[in-house]
């Protein structure tokens, strides 16, 4: 047997022996799912981009952590049912981003504050203000608390909310609203070519009525466990509008867990991605 030869038949078998090694290096049933980043347009998801949690595990060690743990990446989101780059051509929609990912336990996150220099980490804590409509709206036969988590069964009222060590309060609660439209029928849509004589009083009366519900930040349904929309209607019997207040680090360090007046401290053990 030439030389030659001997070289090829060992490449081919190193070849088998490293796709087997590939095998081995990822975990197949993985127990934390993967990452997904989505770009949202009003209601409705239009690009996604599915990064494995492997790629991203945060280790003390550093030959165990993921390649893409704390670097910047540049990702390309892509519409629903393309995975391929080169299948954008035909697309609309997808888009680019340039990001820092981290994934680790929360008694990491000192780490994760080393990676993420040169910025001000910040957290907003959430309540719902909800209210039903009994004669007028008001807090009369709510069938949930009327300040609560969004699925209306942990009790958030806004003052029982306490500010972790090293971290502190940036500015006072403020409405900031879910600006959505659910429909709970299918319709089918025909369109007519018409001109449109419109009173310039009448448009203003009605943009204007509009901006006040957008400020106002409530939302409605027929009830409190049915999916909300922004418009009141008639049969409407639920309300509930979204309260934020910013927290600023003190301590980039310290965990940004929220716990209740009354209650004991949240574990240190949770899950943190940023």
């Amino acid at each position: 047997m030439t030389t030659d030869v001997i070289l090829e038949e060992l490449s081919d078998e190193t070849e088998v022996y490293v796709a087997r090694l590939r095998l081995q290096t990822t975990e197949p049933q993985n127990a934390i799912p993967d990452v997904v980043i989505w770009m949202i347009s009003g209601n409705k998801r239009i690009a996604s981009c599915r990064i494995p949690a492997s790629s991203l595990m945060f280790s003390e060690t550093s030959r165990c952590r993921g390649k893409m743990c704390g670097k910047f990446q540049t990702i390309f989101l892509t519409p629903p049912g393309v995975e391929k780059l080169e299948d954008l051509e035909d697309q609309k929609g997808g888009a680019q981003v340039h990001l820092l990912l981290w994934l680790g336990l929360e008694q990491f996150q000192s780490e994760w504050a080393k990676e993420a220099m040169g910025g001000n980490v910040a957290v907003y804590a959430e309540t719902y203000e909800n209210q039903s409509c009994f004669v007028k709206w008001g807090t009369m036969h709510l069938t949930r608390p009327d300040w609560s988590d969004a699925k209306g069964k942990v009790k958030q009222p806004k003052e029982a909310f306490v500010v972790p060590d090293g971290w502190k309060w940036d500015g006072d609660w403020f409405i900031n609203p879910e600006l959505r439209n659910v429909r709970l029928c299918r319709r089918k849509r025909w369109v007519i070519t018409r001109l449109r004589l419109t009173d310039p009083k009448a448009l203003e009366k009605k943009m204007g009525k509009r901006k006040k519900a957008i400020e106002e930040g409530w939302e409605y349904a027929r009830l409190a466990n049915l999916p909300y929309h922004l418009t009141e209607h008639s049969l409407d019997l639920a309300r509930r509008r979204r309260w934020h207040r910013k927290m600023v680090a003190l301590n980039a360090g310290k965990p940004a867990v929220f716990y209740f007046e009354g209650e004991k401290k949240a574990s240190t053990c949770e899950m943190c991605c940023m």
